[in-house]
């Protein structure tokens, strides 16, 4: 953009020469609108020379910066004139951005020499002024280029890429009462849940605080409660109306690239995955842990067996006492007595048999134990073996099909997804198992934190609706190896998408944004945010889970062996008995007997 066609003419030669295809318009003409020359969606790159000493040069520049035309597509080349400085010139121009690739030439006091002057700001709508730094002089003279200072990569932190503290404007989604400037920071770097902040808001928040150290820019916060939403009269709620009308530079929070949302906002990263489902616990309701010896009886079971055991002995004991005091006939001893129950439980028979009655009573119920829990035991073990996990619902569908009562933690886009209703599964679920749902003072109310969740989901029965890395972090403190073996996962309410960080459209820092992202992933500080903040599902290491047997299953066993000790005590009484007064028994039939016959003979009925 030049005086006349004759300043053209030997700058086009010049330029020709050196293969750079040029168009020249000549400023002062009445047709020269340069809103019809260039355009913000150009994608190649291209440089604009103004020759700053013709009438009108002042207009065009402002033309420029009131269409937003001095960023990073552009690189302009402006002449200035004579005696007259970039910040007399340019200091009116408010558009020029960080990203503006801006070199005007001014001329020095009594000289021959030209000085170059790179032009820039860090942010005019953040209040910033205008910076020059003077990189080359050019020499009429010998016509020499002299470079003082190589301002490439013009984003490198020695050059543009050091804000000295200048102060950006950040948005921030936190769904909390009464929430100031002072208290954002601390809660987006307090470790694990935080109630009103989603883990990916810690974790692009985290991601900033990088770039914030790498830059050396401080921020200014707007705080919103939801990511999305409008007024009747169309005005933009949440985040996302923030960062669409350009109140904001940065988004501590990133979100789904949906195809509508190209045209407004600039998206920049993507690396966290966003991924929520039902999160349930499916299986028995026993306590055993592992698959050991002890599993596939519970505990109550083996004390069960310890105490009958003791009692057994303990009957023995008394039953030989009795034997010594009594003078009743009895084999074996003590010794041998203990021999033959412990023989009996591990079902490896008695020999020699115990002469008396009540000792063979009582080791047979002790194989009759035996035999049960024998069976008992070795059906739980070849039953878990034969048959395949339990797998619980797969789909939604089947969740609301299920007995199992449902909650959903206490966010802000889960309210948002029951408002709007987008799939009938939502409404549905959102009918039968939320609102239609009678809850107990002892339920999950119908939005909670995952903390107070956990142990509803560990006792079986409930399953809670979270971002699965949330639900994972907490789960892997409290579920032990077999309980981890025993979760769920069914999703397909919410898309499962990586999510993406944005910055309002044609925004000037997006640029340095992506470098410095891409600066991250290098460094491996991105694959650190992603192990604090993103949590994959805790692996089943426990192998199979045996499923105990509890004593109520059993308890017949034990049932009969106790009748059949009570019968050997009750046989063993009767002989003593017996023992002692049958002989009276048996004397007084006998008289009876003989008084009968002699009152028969005495009839004549001999």
């Amino acid at each position: 953009m030049l005086c006349s066609e004759r300043d053209f003419i030997s700058l086009g030669k010049q330029l020709n020469s050196e293969n750079i295809y040029t168009r020249g318009y000549f400023i002062g003409k009445e047709n020269l609108n340069i809103t019809s020359i260039l355009s913000r969606l150009i994608y190649s790159s291209c440089g604009v020379v103004v020759n700053c000493e013709c009438s009108g040069a002042d207009e065009i520049v402002q033309i420029a910066s009131n269409y937003r035309f001095f960023n990073i597509t552009y690189s302009w080349l402006l002449f200035g004139a004579e005696d007259n400085t970039w910040q007399q010139f340019l200091d009116p121009v408010f558009n020029i951005e960080f990203s503006s690739d801006v070199v005007f030439v001014q001329t020095q006091n009594n000289s021959t020499k030209l000085d170059l002057i790179d032009v820039y700001s860090l942010g005019r709508h953040r209040g910033s002024s205008l910076i020059g730094v003077k990189f080359a002089e050019y020499d009429n003279a010998d016509r020499s280029l002299d470079i003082i200072l190589n301002l490439w990569p013009k984003f490198d932190r020695n050059h543009r890429a050091n804000f000295k503290g200048f102060q950006l404007k950040a948005v921030v989604t936190i769904d909390r009462d009464n929430m100031t400037e002072a208290d954002v920071k601390p809660l987006l770097l307090q470790p694990g849940k935080t109630p009103g902040i989603v883990a990916f808001v810690k974790y692009q928040s985290h991601l900033n605080y990088y770039l914030q150290d790498m830059y050396n820019f401080s921020l200014k916060y707007r705080i919103t409660r939801a990511w999305a939403g409008h007024l009747p009269s169309g005005y933009r709620l949440g985040l996302l109306g923030v960062m669409t009308r350009g109140e904001a530079d940065i988004s501590m929070s990133a979100v789904f690239a949906y195809i509508h949302r190209f045209i407004e906002y600039d998206f920049v990263h993507s690396s966290y995955m966003f991924k929520v489902g039902f999160v349930f616990r499916v299986g028995s309701d026993s306590s055993a842990s592992d698959a050991s010896l002890l599993a596939p009886f519970e505990t109550d079971v083996w004390l069960s067996l310890m105490v009958t055991i003791c009692i057994v002995l303990f009957v023995g004991v008394i039953v030989r006492m009795i034997f010594l005091v009594t003078k009743h006939p009895f084999s074996g001893s003590m010794v041998r007595d203990l021999v033959d129950i412990f023989a009996a439980l591990c079902q490896q028979g008695v020999d020699p048999v115990p002469g008396n009655i009540v000792q063979k009573i009582i080791i047979f119920m002790t194989l009759f134990l035996a035999f049960f829990l024998y069976n008992y035991y070795t059906s739980s073990v070849v039953g878990v073996l034969l048959s395949s996990p339990i797998k619980g619902p797969t789909t939604p569908e089947e969740i609301l099909e299920s007995t199992f009562k449902v909650s959903f933690d206490d966010v802000g886009y889960h309210k948002i997804l029951f408002q709007e209703k987008r799939m009938p599964i939502i409404s549905e679920i959102y009918n039968k198992k939320m609102t239609g749902l009678k809850r107990g003072t002892n339920d999950l109310p119908m939005y909670t934190g995952i903390q107070k969740a956990v142990p509803y989901i560990k006792s079986g029965g409930w399953a809670f609706h979270c971002e699965l890395t949330e639900a994972y972090s907490a789960i892997a403190k409290s579920f032990d190896a077999s309980e981890i073996c025993d979760l769920r996962v069914v999703t397909g309410l919410m898309i499962t998408e990586y999510l993406q960080t944005i910055l309002p459209k044609f925004s000037q820092y997006k640029e340095l944004h992506m470098i410095g992202f891409m600066r991250l992933h290098e460094l491996g500080f991105v694959n650190r945010a992603l192990k604090i903040y993103w949590n994959d599902k805790p692996e089943c290491t426990s192998g199979i889970t045996v499923f105990a047997v509890g004593f109520q299953a059993v308890s017949a066993a034990f049932y009969v062996l106790f009748l059949g000790m009570v019968g050997s005590l009750v046989l063993l009484v009767g002989e003593i008995v017996w023992k002692r007064h049958g002989w009276k028994y048996i004397h007084y039939l006998q008289s009876k007997t003989v008084h009968f016959r002699v009152q028969f003979r005495g009839n004549g009925n001999s």
